[in-house]
């Protein structure tokens, strides 16, 4: 883990009405991370480090994941975005730039729409709500009495699923899988799995009320979108459909690489979003990669 030597694990705070696990490291102008669908903050373990030499870095745990609460309901896209604005509002944060990964970019993206104020740049990673098309292991848990079957937390099942997000799998970290094995063992955890999971997929796909791609060229800040080439969760297609869409958008594809770009190439990930973000509001975005 490429964590800062002033870093400091899994601070506490309460956000509408949760407790919230969060980690924050480093000074300068505020990142926010979020993390995707059944991870945890844990997902920006090879980022925190690197990206807090110049920025101020939160990563909390969203509501249903990690070590933070998991209410009975109430995961739906706009509480979502909801708990995001507040989370920057409770740590002092009015504009931040933000970057999500998966779910996290729908929500991070959805913030840039509802808040745009708080948001100064935009960072989607493999991100969802650009099509229906996904991955057959997400639409399958999506589906009652099976899914239930599939969150039961199984070390070697999860080691798979979690493999099948990277072209290379040798590169998944041990630590991740065992840490969202951890978190999986909780009754409520799996619970919450599967409520995010029917909240935005069915057996086609994400759900249509979540998909924001019809709303993208109403972005008004600098976005970088990044994905894998061989992502066999959501496909690359989406990336170009996201570059279409939104007025002042670079496009970075890594090759050789699945879902989680952050973790299969993090050397290279964390150079180009510091350097995206680094960039001066008002500065021309890049052309595309």
């Amino acid at each position: 883990m490429l964590l800062p030597e002033h870093y400091t694990a899994d601070r506490l705070t309460y956000v509408d009405p949760y407790r919230v696990r969060y980690w924050e490291a480093g000074s300068g102008p505020p990142v926010l991370l979020v993390h995707g669908l059944g991870t945890a903050a844990e997902l920006w373990q090879m980022s925190i480090g690197p990206l807090s030499e110049r920025f101020r870095v939160l990563v909390p745990d969203l509501p249903g994941f990690g070590l933070t609460d998991k209410p009975d309901g109430g995961y739906t896209l706009a509480r979502g975005i909801h708990f995001l604005a507040e989370f920057l509002a409770e740590r002092g944060a009015s504009r931040a730039s933000v970057v999500g990964n998966s779910m996290g970019g729908l929500l991070a993206a959805g913030l840039a729409l509802e808040h745009s104020q708080m948001v100064e740049r935009l960072v989607l990673v493999d991100t969802a709500g650009l099509g229906r098309d996904l991955g057959l292991v997400l639409r399958l848990l999506s589906l009652p009495g099976l899914g239930e079957v599939m969150a039961i937390p199984m070390l070697a099942a999860l080691r798979w699923a979690l493999g099948s997000l990277f072209y290379d799998p040798r590169r998944l970290p041990d630590h991740l899988v065992r840490t969202v094995h951890g978190h999986r063992c909780a009754r409520a955890a799996r619970h919450s799995l599967l409520k995010v999971t029917r909240r935005g997929i069915d057996l086609r796909g994400q759900r249509p009320e979540i998909l924001l791609l019809d709303r993208l060229s109403g972005l008004q800040v600098p976005t970088l979108v990044i994905w894998g080439r061989q992502d066999g969760l959501i496909p690359l297609e989406h990336a170009y459909r996201a570059r279409r869409a939104i007025p002042r958008c670079r496009l970075h594809i890594f090759e050789e690489c699945g879902h989680l770009p952050m973790l299969e190439w993090p050397d290279e990930f964390n150079r180009v979003v510091a350097d995206f973000l680094s960039q001066e509001t008002g500065a021309p975005v890049p052309p595309s990669r």
